[in-house]
């Protein structure tokens, strides 16, 4: 019988526009819009679960306090393996980084699993980073989504913006 069972930190994915794991464009990502990420694939075999990570980005004007940027997981369907979300929702997400106008898309696709909260008395120039993602996901494939809910655009400089999880397995000790 185990006597502990620990969380052993994995590798870092990157979600960016460019040189990272996953693509995801967020440059000049406007007020009310969306964009979800190209497909993550964990392959065959032993895959991980538990992932937690963050999201770095800045905005192209001073920020208000307390808007939000909420990120998303959306599972593929095991049975497409396609792009197909896994659950039913009207037309494709594909698997390819794209613009998605309505946030309704994601909430219907997959779940909310963090945000970005801009603090009391933002500044202009600013980068901000939120830690609060976590989720798991049996799913083979997913993507992450992201909707830029507060009034302002984010910059237009691909090297501000960074979607990044950890995964974390489960480590069991015994004594």
């Amino acid at each position: 019988m185990p006597d502990l069972i620990l969380g052993s930190r994995g590798t870092r994915i990157t979600f960016e526009a460019s040189g990272g794991d996953v693509v995801l464009t967020l440059t000049s990502l406007g007020a009310g819009a969306g964009r979800i990420s190209a497909t993550r694939d964990k392959g065959s075999g032993s895959q991980e679960k538990h992932y937690i990570g963050g999201l770095r980005t800045q905005f192209a004007t001073t920020p208000v306090a307390d808007e939000l940027i909420r990120v998303y997981v959306i599972e593929q369907s095991e049975a497409r393996n396609d792009g197909t979300p896994a659950f039913k929702v009207p037309g494709d997400l594909g698997s390819a980084d794209a613009a998605v106008t309505d946030e309704d898309r994601f909430i219907a696709a997959g779940v909310q699993v963090g945000s970005l909260v801009v603090p009391p008395s933002p500044a202009a120039d600013t980068e901000y980073v939120s830690m609060l993602i976590e989720f798991e996901t049996r799913a083979r494939k997913f993507q992450m989504g992201v909707w830029n809910a507060a009034v302002d655009a984010l910059t237009a400089t691909a090297t501000e913006h960074e979607l990044w999880l950890i995964d974390v397995d489960d480590e069991i000790q015994s004594a």
